[in-house]
């Protein structure tokens, strides 16, 4: 929720020379994870492959949104992904992702 703290951070990671391709994959399925929480529960057993402090994590911040967020920002990162490959400047596409899923946020 905190968009220029989130832009620095990706920016960090650019300039850290990381790769941002699967740094947004990974955040993408990390926003899956916590749709698929939302909506089965903690105790569905669903969401595998977490220890108990992550999983409780991730609770805590899935109750922070709700689904319709969730799906949202989940299309903006993967739009951002698919127009990275052809972006000029490689984290514009992440970095208007930011700005768009915490705009409604901060408003």
């Amino acid at each position: 929720k905190k968009t220029a703290d989130a832009v620095n951070f990706l920016n960090g990671l650019a300039d850290k020379g990381s790769d941002l391709q699967e740094f947004v994959k990974a955040l993408i399925n990390y926003l899956r994870q916590m749709l698929i929480l939302k909506i089965a529960g903690p105790e569905s057993g669903v969401v595998t492959g977490l220890t108990k402090d992550d999983l409780l994590k991730l609770k805590n911040q899935a109750d922070a949104f709700n689904e319709s967020d969730i799906k949202r920002i989940i299309s903006l990162f993967l739009d951002a992904e698919n127009q990275m490959r052809y972006s000029s400047i490689r984290q514009l596409p992440l970095e208007l992702a930011i700005i768009e899923s915490t705009e409604k946020n901060e408003k």
